[in-house]
């Protein structure tokens, strides 16, 4: 009877490894208290915006696949806010022999922000990442879509990212 009993938890535990990514995002909702708060500080002097992969000017460096990106107007200049993720990926070190051995599984996730000042380029105004290491498991770092918003708590005409 133990045997039949740890046969079908490896089994319950296997199914919920083999979500797709779009499965795993569809129950990742932003909080409730996020939903009100953007309603709330809305600001439609902004000008918010989604911007297409075409559309990012190619002097602009950034890691990962493009998840979201959002361009506004405010006190600083014209603005550019990226997230990116890179997926799972493998991290290998040389062993003695000079061979390249897997050690574990990777996922990073990036944020940045680029702001331009009447014709001067863009420039990188901070970047923030996060790092998920893990061995022989199903790995996935991410952000859930829509969940990026521009607000301004303090009115001072400087767009706060969240």
């Amino acid at each position: 009877m133990n045997k039949f009993n740890l046969v079908v938890a490896l089994f319950l535990a296997n199914c919920t490894f083999s979500q797709t990514t779009e499965e795993k995002e569809a129950t990742m909702k932003p909080s409730l208290w996020l939903d009100i708060w953007d309603a709330k500080q809305n600001v439609p002097s902004f000008n918010v915006l989604q911007v297409g992969f075409n559309d990012i000017p190619r002097d602009i460096f950034y890691r990962g696949t493009l998840v979201e990106c959002l361009e506004f107007d405010d006190a600083n200049g014209h603005n550019l806010v990226f997230l990116t993720q890179t997926g799972k990926f493998p991290v290998s070190e040389k062993d003695e022999n000079g061979k390249y051995k897997k050690v574990s599984d990777k996922a990073e996730i990036y944020a940045y922000m680029f702001t331009k000042s009447g014709n001067a380029n863009y420039r990188n105004m901070w970047k923030m990442m996060d790092v998920q290491e893990c061995e022989d498991f199903d790995l996935y770092v991410g952000f859930t879509k829509g969940s990026l918003s521009i607000t301004d708590v303090d009115g001072d005409n400087i767009a706060e990212v969240s």
